[in-house]
């Protein structure tokens, strides 16, 4: 569940009303592979994807195939990379472009995270509280910040793992866009 929560970007219930050629990423398992091929003879394949919410049709044309075609497994549970292809009247189906088993995929976590901090407006118990529940094996840089007074940064001992929670709650502690990437 957690690997889900951190690599797709939308699952079966949110893809309607996506503009054609949107980049969605999905996990969930690939069944029904049916392949057939083009009027030229070239070869394509049709599947579904499903996840917990529903399924999707997903749809990998001539120019991926042979790429993708030993990828194609019945019942197991990837990752798909592709486009929307909303179709009017029907569900939006996928453009696959990338299909990784779920289990080989790893979520990318950088080395070291800078975080701006104002004094005076920002918590610290509570941002305490947050990385003693997120261990993990990113830095922290903190960016001390009291408007016309100081700035200074300091490298704190605390190694966290900044993950899509971790984001969230920070940004509810130290405001929007408080976090960035300093090293990966």
């Amino acid at each position: 569940e957690d690997k889900i929560a951190e690599l797709a970007t939308y699952d079966s219930s949110r893809l309607e009303g996506l503009e054609k050629g949107k980049e969605v990423a999905l996990c969930g398992m690939i069944t029904g592979v049916v392949k057939k091929h083009n009027r030229e003879g070239k070869p394509r394949a049709l599947f579904m994807i499903e996840d917990r919410l529903g399924n999707i049709d997903g749809m990998v044309f001539t120019t991926q195939y042979e790429r993708l075609a030993a990828s194609l497994v019945e019942d197991q549970a990837v990752l798909i990379r592709g486009s929307a292809l909303p179709e009017e009247g029907n569900p939006t189906k996928i453009s696959v472009q990338e299909i990784v088993p779920l289990d080989i995929v790893r979520v990318p976590m950088p080395t070291l995270i800078g975080i701006k901090v104002f004094v005076g407006r920002v918590d610290v118990t509570k941002l305490h509280e947050l990385f003693a529940r997120k261990p993990g094996n990113t830095g922290v840089r903190l960016k001390l910040n009291s408007p016309g007074d100081f700035s200074m940064i300091l490298d704190i001992p605390a190694k966290i793992k900044p993950d899509r929670e971790f984001k969230a709650e920070l940004a509810k502690i130290c405001g929007p866009e408080m976090m960035e990437v300093l090293g990966n």
